[in-house]
């Protein structure tokens, strides 16, 4: 099983001289094994991706997307999925549970009129949206998956990709689960028994992250900020840090770990660097279960 990334950046595309490695698409991969292949997000890499499709599998094949969540660094390319205007073409698109809209309306309202000119009614492939329930396992091809809900200001999933033995999770847009209650201190000794059931409450839901990617030969981790910089003003805001996500990896025993959802303001200068000082920083600790980091990179294909 590999992963072939066509988006890794975080909230808004990033084109440019100094972006060029890591690239300046927002988020889209994709996931293979054998003749089975599924789509995670449709970010503006997903246009790239949709040309190779047809030039390689024509008009006939199937498709899978895997949608995280509807935040529009996520959705922004597919009205530019050119196998969403093939008639008859077979359209499957997989995601998260809205209260406020349907997910398939969520979708829809980004191709109003009002902001582009094809509606989506207008799109000429069989689509047929589904919504996904916390960890209902289910197969695409010979590939199974697994959702799981995590913590981002809208709902959002994970992925667990899973095949002949090999695991690849994708977890971006996650955040810790953080105490916003009390913010880890004890306001009194008559409230200790509620303050004890809220931080084991926080523990319990960090370690379901940390058990859903447990054993990955890839975990791919929103990373999108150093720990200096989440403490100074990005508390909420629904990402990671580098640092909790090597210590996520370390705590699940992943194999190999790739840094994503690059910050926009992050040059490839910049991102190799923090990436070289945490390959060190691995390198020094004893009986480390990740063996390979680095950052994502468009258009390259990682194997598990």
């Amino acid at each position: 099983m590999e992963v072939q990334f066509w988006g890794t950046r975080g909230s808004i595309p990033t084109p440019g001289l100094e972006t060029v490695r890591y690239g300046g698409n927002t988020t889209c991969l994709e996931i293979r094994h054998k003749d089975d292949f599924i789509i995670i997000d449709a970010g503006t890499g997903i246009r790239a991706l949709g040309n190779k499709l047809l030039r390689e599998r024509g008009s006939t094949s199937d498709v899978h997307l895997l949608i995280t969540h509807t935040h529009w660094d996520h959705i922004q390319g597919l009205p530019f999925f050119l196998p969403a205007f093939i008639k008859g073409k077979k359209l499957r698109i997989f995601g998260p549970h809205n209260h406020q809209s349907s997910f398939d309306k969520v979708l829809a309202d980004q191709m109003q009129f009002s902001y582009f000119p094809v509606n989506f009614s207008q799109l000429q492939a069989d689509i047929s949206p589904r919504t996904l329930h916390e960890l209902e396992s289910f197969e695409i091809g010979s590939i199974k998956v697994t959702p799981k809900y995590v913590n981002h200001p809208v709902p959002t999933l994970a992925y667990r990709m899973e095949s002949d033995g090999k695991s690849i999770t994708f977890m971006t847009d996650v955040e810790p689960y953080r105490d916003i209650l009390y913010g880890g201190v004890c306001p009194s000794e008559d409230e200790r028994e509620e303050f004890e059931d809220v931080q084991a409450a926080v523990r319990e839901q960090n370690q379901q992250i940390v058990d859903f990617a447990k054993g990955s030969d890839i975990l791919i981790m929103d990373a999108q900020y150093t720990k200096e910089e989440y403490l100074n003003g990005r508390v909420g805001w629904g990402h990671t840090s580098i640092e909790d996500a090597i210590d996520i990896g370390i705590a699940a025993g992943v194999t190999q770990l790739l840094l994503f959802h690059h910050d926009p303001d992050r040059t490839d200068e910049q991102l190799e660097a923090l990436v070289n000082l945490h390959r060190e920083r691995l390198s020094e600790m004893p009986n480390c279960p990740i063996e390979f980091l680095d950052g994502a990179e468009e258009g390259k294909t990682f194997v598990a």
